[in-house]
């Protein structure tokens, strides 16, 4: 696999998750907009959610802290009702990722702290790999037989037809392996590096 196009397909996941991100802003802008109690309820919820991890880790008083959190649930039962009567559905307020397994990041994090490629980064890989090869089979009708000497020389070429008969029977034989390929076995050329 190419650096650089690992490089140019994260630059495009990036991409996709910045615009992700920015189309949420822009549904949440629009939802406060007609429903300020929900921009309320949100900022009212991130407040004491702050609150509890400050006592936690100051006083950790177990009665303030559980009258913090029956505040909290209070407050997301009354978000829920809302989404409810508008009839969002409940991942509204959250980006919409092509892929949800990564999060168009192209790697999903393991909870021992590593990573691993995401299968939606494998695929883009494999179909860039596989198209890359398409072209060359679609570049095939483009073969120039000119490179190829037409004198019969035995001696030479240890056969009785010249090089361009020669590579035209390959190009022919390579045609009919890949016009028939799924009833076709296999298709093996033999040589020297650079041999014509």
């Amino acid at each position: 696999m190419n650096n650089s196009v690992l490089k140019k397909l994260l630059m495009e996941y990036e991409k996709n998750r910045i615009n992700a991100e920015h189309d949420l802003e822009i549904r949440k802008q629009e939802l406060y907009k007609k429903n300020p109690r929900l921009l309320e309820l949100e900022n009212e919820l991130n407040n004491y959610s702050i609150n509890i991890a400050k006592q936690i880790l100051n006083t950790n008083k177990k009665n303030y802290i559980d009258t913090l959190k029956l505040k909290i649930n209070t407050l997301k039962k009354e978000k829920e009702s809302i989404f409810n009567s508008l009839k969002l559905p409940k991942n509204y307020l959250e980006p919409r990722y092509s892929c949800s397994l990564c999060n168009d990041t192209g790697y999903i994090s393991n909870l021992n702290g590593t990573s691993k490629i995401c299968s939606c980064l494998q695929q883009k890989l494999f179909d860039l790999e596989f198209n890359k090869n398409i072209i060359l089979m679609e570049n095939f009708t483009n073969f120039n037989f000119d490179f190829y000497n037409n004198t019969i020389d035995e001696k030479k070429y240890n056969s009785t037809i010249s090089p361009r008969e020669n590579i035209n029977i390959i190009k022919n034989a390579s045609e009919n392996f890949i016009n028939s390929f799924e009833t076709s076995n296999n298709l093996l050329f033999t040589g020297g590096t650079g041999l014509r």
